[in-house]
């Protein structure tokens, strides 16, 4: 059960850990991960991260703990072993939750992935749980396993799941109004929208005019399908059809980090088009 209201809980952050294939520099933390726990760590009496793969020095002070699990999933095993090791990594969140159960109130659940089994733990301990999802998990599993012969299978599996992430919130936050999806709409109730994003005018500000710029068309993020990284790809030979003093520049990863590099090889496009991968925020 939650405190009172007039006192702060003791709040679980539960993010899945990131593929080891993934991110920049080892031990490179996760940036959306980080900044959950700036913004949950004044709202809290004890803050929790559970996750993997995340440095001790990027923990913001010593109110928050860090429980760690090991993952092993790397994005270029077989499908059927990262289903696995996908499974066996929320075995080990759910066994942290039942581990520490008596010093959380709320569960905040993050990120773009199925994460059923630890919620389910979470409620079954009786706590409140909160799901925030930051992304499609449905069309990004769709793209991601679409040549496997058991893609069909799994993307049915992966949105029942999907479903079962509202089902079992007490409350649930999507990342903007287009990410509630008609299949959401019975769960409207327990459905909040996030806030306005904004730029920060002060750190991305103008340091040359655009006509003194070079034509340069740039993406910054998740490589991910609800991201439109593919639709992009695809965008690109048509551009430099038209306009040939073009360039493109790709900055980030994700679970298209592979097929990104497909694309871009099979239109011949790499000499326009430079990926950078992985961008430290440093």
């Amino acid at each position: 059960m939650c405190p009172h209201p007039s006192v702060q809980p003791n709040i679980g952050l539960v993010f899945f850990p990131r593929a080891r294939s993934q991110g920049g520099e080892e031990g490179d933390p996760d940036i959306v991960a980080h900044q959950f726990l700036q913004v949950l760590e004044p709202l809290s009496t004890k803050l929790v991260f559970i996750t993997g793969g995340f440095p001790r020095r990027a923990i913001p002070s010593p109110k928050t703990e860090l429980w760690e699990v090991r993952c092993a999933i790397r994005l270029d095993q077989p499908v059927l072993l990262r289903a696995l090791d996908h499974l066996l990594v929320q075995w080990k969140l759910s066994y942290r939750l039942v581990r520490g159960a008596g010093q959380l109130d709320l569960v905040v659940f993050v990120g773009t992935t199925i994460v059923a089994l630890p919620m389910l733990t979470a409620r079954l301990l009786r706590k409140k749980t909160l799901y925030i999802n930051i992304g499609p998990i449905f069309e990004g599993a769709r793209e991601l396993y679409r040549e496997s012969p058991w893609g069909a299978a799994l993307t049915r599996l992966i949105a029942f799941l999907e479903d079962l992430h509202y089902r079992l919130a007490d409350r649930a936050v999507v990342y903007a109004p287009s990410c509630l999806t008609p299949d959401l709409l019975k769960f409207r109730h327990k459905i909040s929208i996030a806030a306005r994003h904004f730029v920060d005018t002060d750190t991305f500000r103008v340091n040359k005019p655009l006509r003194d710029r070079e034509r340069v068309i740039g993406y910054i993020g998740r490589l991910d399908a609800d991201k439109g990284i593919l639709e992009l790809l695809e965008a690109i030979p048509l551009v430099l059809e038209q306009s040939p003093d073009v360039a493109f520049f790709i900055g980030g990863d994700g679970r298209l980090r592979e097929r990104v590099a497909e694309i871009v090889s099979a239109n011949n496009v790499g000499d326009k088009l430079r990926l950078s991968g992985w961008l430290s925020r440093r």
